[in-house]
């Protein structure tokens, strides 16, 4: 065996050791898995690699950048419907002056602003007949046709009553067996109420106040006794009622044991006009006859002053006369 210098032996190191570090670097190579396909663990991967799978990183996207205020809105969403029914209903509790909201459900029908008397044939289906008909009441009463008309049979008896405050007069609902009689007909007195100032107008002069008496027969036609009322003195028949005169709407009397005979707050002479017309109120049904004595009641300026505080101006202001016959019986 040759013996090898010491040069020659220090040179065969150096290559060996190079030869070793060739072997280390390839092992540490990030491009090994390129160079050898059927290499195991291809975990070296980036998402930028070109070999990737795209589905995976959609999913991978989806999962981790959530859709904006989704998760907020699913958690709000049972709360929305119970909101929306609201608003549905909301019309028919909606106040006046709401936008966009039928006129019918925001208007109560009154005597001033847009529930006023120039309205009411507007505010509902129902109501047509206040602005349509044309036998409205009341009317001014002048250029009467004088004839012989069958008086007046008036069969009151006293009675306990019940005073109410509806909210646009006070009305005092008559018990059974009060009646009258027009020639065969006999009409049951069903309540009376009041007015502040006059409906009904003699030869265009107001009156301060006036008290209706509506009736009824048995086929359900009306007939209403119209009695206008001027200053005078206290009216002691109507002390009962003024003493139970229920203040706030919607309410009644607290005691209702006033007995009455509602022939007291008539005038002696009952003459009168007869024309056909329509109630005063809304629905304004028409085909009511109408029988407003010519003479006038009296009652103290205090006692009207108290109604009139109470219920307000809730007077109809006079309809179109439309050719009806108007006539004054002068005989009764």
């Amino acid at each position: 065996m040759k013996t090898l210098s010491p040069i020659s032996l220090l040179l065969r190191c150096a290559a060996i050791a190079a030869l070793f570090g060739a072997g280390s670097a390839l092992a540490s190579d990030p491009h090994q898995d390129d160079a050898h396909p059927t290499a195991k663990k291809p975990m070296a991967l980036t998402p930028a690699h070109s070999e990737q799978p795209h589905r995976p990183a959609a999913r991978k996207t989806s999962k981790s950048v959530p859709a904006p205020a989704m998760p907020e809105a699913a958690q709000k969403a049972p709360t929305v419907k119970p909101v929306m029914k609201k608003t549905k209903t909301a019309p028919s509790g909606m106040q006046p002056g709401h936008a966009g909201a039928p006129k019918s459900h925001i208007v109560n029908w009154g005597y001033e602003g847009d529930g006023g008397p120039a309205h009411w044939g507007g505010i509902k289906q129902a109501y047509r007949t206040c602005a349509a008909g044309r036998r409205q009441s009341p009317i001014n009463i002048e250029s009467a046709e004088a004839g012989q008309l069958a008086p007046l049979g008036i069969h009151y008896k006293v009675s306990l009553i019940e005073m109410v405050n509806n909210g646009h007069t006070v009305q005092a609902n008559y018990g059974k067996g009060s009646y009258i009689t027009l020639g065969a007909d006999r009409y049951d007195l069903l309540q009376f109420h009041f007015h502040t100032p006059s409906e009904h107008r003699i030869a265009g002069r107001s009156f301060p106040m006036e008290i209706h008496f509506v009736h009824r027969n048995e086929r359900g036609q009306l007939a209403v006794i119209g009695v206008l009322a001027a200053f005078g003195d206290y009216n002691l028949a109507a002390r009962e009622i003024w003493d139970r005169l229920p203040a706030r709407p919607h309410t009644k009397s607290a005691d209702t044991r006033a007995l009455i005979n509602a022939r007291d707050l008539l005038p002696e002479n009952t003459k009168y006009f007869r024309y056909n017309g329509s109630l005063t109120t809304p629905p304004c049904s028409e085909k009511v006859n109408w029988l407003v004595l010519q003479e006038p009641v009296r009652f103290s300026s205090g006692q009207i002053a108290k109604l009139h505080g109470i219920i307000g101006r809730n007077a109809r202001p006079a309809q179109a006369r439309n050719s009806r016959y108007l006539l004054q019986s002068i005989g009764g």
